[in-house]
C-alpha cells in the first residue's frame, strides 16, 4: 500500500480489508487528516490500534478504547480503527481534532471487545497504552527486539509494559506447536551475540543481554511467557498468576480464538 509504505504484512496480519483517508480544515484553515480503517474483525482492530498509537497520550471517549494527544486521536471501535492527526496543535486544530473524531465516532455503530488473551494479564497496572497484542511476526517485530526467526507460529500474542519490565505471553494451537518454538527461541537466542545464557537457579529459560537486562521464558499449556527487565523480583510470582490465569479462562481443548467465536 503506497500510503503506507513498509506497513504491508502488519495490515495483512491484523486483517485490513479497506481504508479511506479524508482531509478536513480546522477554523484557522489548517488540515486535519482522518484514516478510517476497517478490519475483518473487533479483535484485528484492537491490535492494529494497539501497535499504531504511539505512548504518552490520554485515555480519551471515543469508540471502545481511545488515546489521545495535542496533536492526535486513535481509537478502535468494533471493526475499525480511526486515526485522526494534525500537523500542528493549536486551539483551534485540538478543537477539529474533538469535532473529526467525534463525527467518525457518532457514524460507527459497532462495538467491540478486547482479544480473550488480553483476560490473562494480571490486572493491576499491566492493561495499559502501552499493551500490544499481535496476530504474527510482522506486528510483533514493530514493537519487540524479535523477528520470524525468533518467535514465530502462535495464534496471538500479548505484550505489556509495566513500570521498567516487560510481559510477553503467546498462544499456539497446540502444546507440540509450542514446545517447538519454545526450543526454536532457545537455540536462536544461544547463538545471538546479543545475549548470553543465564545458569543457576532459574527454573526457566533465562538470557541477560549486553545491558544487564534479563530475558527470562517459560511455559504453560499452549502458552509461552516472558519477562524482560533488570529486577526479577517479582517474576515467579506474575508467571504463577499467568498459570492460574490460563486455566481460568483456557481450557487445553480450546484457543483463545474458539473461544470468541463461541
Amino acid at each position: 500500500m503506497d500510503d503506507y509504505p513498509g506497513m504491508d504484512d502488519v495490515f495483512s496480519e491484523y486483517g485490513l480489508q479497506e481504508f479511506i483517508c479524508i482531509n478536513f480544515k480546522s477554523k484557522n484553515n489548517q488540515v486535519i487528516g482522518a484514516v478510517i480503517h476497517r478490519l475483518a474483525d473487533n479483535e484485528g482492530a484492537y491490535g492494529l490500534f494497539s501497535v499504531s498509537h504511539s505512548n504518552g497520550g490520554t485515555t480519551a471517549g471515543y469508540g471502545d478504547e481511545a488515546y489521545e494527544n495535542e496533536r492526535s486521536v486513535h481509537f478502535w471501535k468494533g471493526r475499525y480503527y480511526v486515526n485522526v492527526s494534525a500537523e500542528t496543535d493549536d486551539d483551534f486544530v485540538k478543537e477539529g481534532l474533538s469535532v473529526v473524531a467525534s463525527y467518525i465516532n457518532n457514524k460507527i455503530i459497532d462495538k467491540g471487545e478486547r482479544p480473550g488473551i488480553i483476560e490473562i494479564l494480571p490486572e493491576e497496572g499491566f492493561v495499559t497504552e502501552k499493551t500490544r497484542y499481535f496476530r504474527g511476526p510482522a506486528g510483533m517485530h514493530f514493537n519487540l527486539p524479535f523477528g520470524h526467526e525468533d518467535i514465530d507460529g502462535f495464534i496471538e500474542g500479548v505484550s505489556s509494559d509495566f513500570g521498567t519490565h516487560q510481559l510477553l505471553l503467546f498462544e499456539y494451537e497446540t502444546g507440540d506447536l509450542k514446545n517447538k518454538w519454545l526450543d526454536k527461541l532457545r537455540e536462536n537466542l544461544d547463538n545471538n551475540k546479543r545475549y548470553k545464557m543465564v545458569d543457576g537457579n532459574c527454573n526457566d529459560l533465562c538470557f541477560v543481554d549486553q545491558e544487564g537486562k534479563k530475558l527470562i521464558f517459560g511455559s504453560s499449556g499452549r502458552f509461552i511467557m516472558g519477562f524482560i527487565g533488570k529486577e526479577l523480583a517479582r517474576q515467579p510470582e506474575i508467571f504463577e498468576r499467568i498459570e492460574d490465569a490460563i486455566e481460568r479462562y483456557h481450557p487445553e481443548n480450546e484457543s483463545a480464538l474458539n473461544r470468541l467465536q463461541n
